[in-house]
């Protein structure tokens, strides 16, 4: 009879665990970018909609970063003014350690179905980007 109740309170307690685990997981916050299918003020209400955490803005593609919850990111991915959301990454030059930086120009150059982005090597090595 004890080994049963043992048995039964072991089961109790990892059902328990199993379910705090996942809640816990839930909650982990991803950085993303949200964009927009119409404006930067869309993205912002979209996050706002699902009381995201907004981290910043990229006017340029109406989007923004945020730190979302996956039951976050999904309540966007249906949200018809959203164009897509998607994990935000880093650039950086493929240097390794080495003296090479890269260093982006403040502006933009904007063609009929194009943009370009003036990116200036500005340490002393080649880089790769």
């Amino acid at each position: 009879m004890k080994i049963r109740k043992h048995f039964n309170l072991a089961v109790l307690l990892l059902a328990a665990v199993s379910l705090s685990m996942a809640a816990a997981a839930d909650e982990v916050r991803r950085s993303v970018i949200v964009q927009a299918k119409d404006s930067l003020q869309a993205a912002r209400d979209a996050v706002a909609a699902v009381d995201g955490e907004l981290t910043h803005e990229l006017g340029i593609i109406r989007a923004v970063g945020a730190d979302l919850t996956m039951e976050q990111i999904d309540r966007l991915n249906a949200n018809a003014a959203v164009h897509r959301v998607f994990e935000n990454r880093t650039a950086n030059t493929d240097s390794k350690g080495s003296a090479c930086a890269a260093q982006g120009e403040p502006t933009f150059e904007f063609g009929k179905d194009k943009f370009s982005w003036r990116i200036n090597n500005v340490g002393e090595k080649k880089i790769h980007i």
